[in-house]
């Protein structure tokens, strides 16, 4: 912020702090880089483009990142998948590791790798979401308890998560 007395054409320290100050006294209507009044001091306009140039590097480097490598997809958040299944209390009768009432998360990613993602995914929110019978190991069967989450991602994430887990 400027102080009283301080030199109005001196732009502030901040270049994002001044860019709405620059945006509103400086520029006309149409395209920012253009359109800077010839008037305007030579570091506002300095400041002008190193905000946004800042801007477009950053949004051309987002999309040329995107651009490179389409095929790599959004990587399941494990923590956010781990925390769903506490909140669900999944850990009752799953863990990652060993089988206890249920299958062990490992086994279920072994069970799917060999079939397309999609169609694995499909299988497992039917599952988690109907309430469908699952055969317990002493051979009874109970409606799978179906899971609340806030949204259809979150479940998607959690069965991203139990399918990008290594098995043997």
């Amino acid at each position: 912020m400027r102080t009283p007395g301080s030199n109005v054409g001196e732009p502030e320290p901040h270049h994002l702090a001044l860019a709405p100050v620059i945006q509103s006294r400086y520029l006309r209507l149409g395209h920012p880089n253009l359109s800077i009044c010839r008037t305007s001091p030579p570091k506002m306009r300095a400041a002008l483009f190193v905000y946004m140039r800042s801007g477009l590097l950053a949004a051309a480097a987002a999309l040329s990142c995107l651009i490179a490598v389409p095929s790599i997809g959004v990587a399941a958040d494990a923590d956010a998948a781990q925390m769903l299944a506490r909140q669900n209390n999944c850990f009752r009768c799953h863990s990652v590791e060993k089988a206890k009432d249920g299958p062990a998360w490992k086994d279920v990613a072994k069970k799917y790798s060999s079939k397309p993602k999609e169609e694995a995914e499909k299988r497992l929110i039917t599952h988690l979401t109907t309430g469908e019978m699952a055969k317990f190991p002493d051979g009874h069967e109970e409606e799978h308890k179906i899971i609340k989450s806030p949204g259809d991602a979150q479940t998607l994430n959690l069965i991203d998560w139990i399918l990008s887990l290594p098995h043997d």
